[in-house]
């Protein structure tokens, strides 16, 4: 299966879930991004991210709270334009973005291994 045909399933699954629907102008650039091997850890780590923090407020996983700022701050830091480098700057606008989550992934990665233990068991 392509990286094309992974995001239209992704982008599938999403809308079946109910969640707002993207337009076709956002599902482009998300497959535009996707195209670019180097930022695959990154998409991963904001995944894992993202599910973690699911699981803390919704499926009982204890973890500590500087473990929580961290990983909140570091998608906070992704999603706002106006940071060190701003996004909208070419090429180098996203570069600080990528090193906040994998330095953010760097600090959490004892705790992140401890959490796939955790969801391994529990799924």
């Amino acid at each position: 299966m392509n990286e094309k045909d992974k995001a239209d399933g992704e982008f599938s699954r999403i809308r079946s879930n109910g969640r707002r629907k993207l337009s076709k102008k956002e599902i482009r650039k998300a497959r535009k991004h996707l195209r670019i091997p180097a930022l695959h850890p990154v998409l991963r780590h904001i995944k894992e991210f993202l599910s973690l923090l699911h699981s803390v407020f919704f499926d009982g996983y204890k973890v500590s709270v500087e473990i929580i700022t961290t990983i909140i701050a570091a998608i906070l830091y992704l999603i706002w334009i106006m940071d060190v480098i701003p996004d909208f700057t070419p090429i180098i606008g996203y570069m600080d973005d990528v090193a906040v989550i994998l330095t953010a992934a760097r600090l959490c990665a004892n705790e992140l291994e401890s959490f796939r233990k955790w969801k391994d068991k529990n799924d």
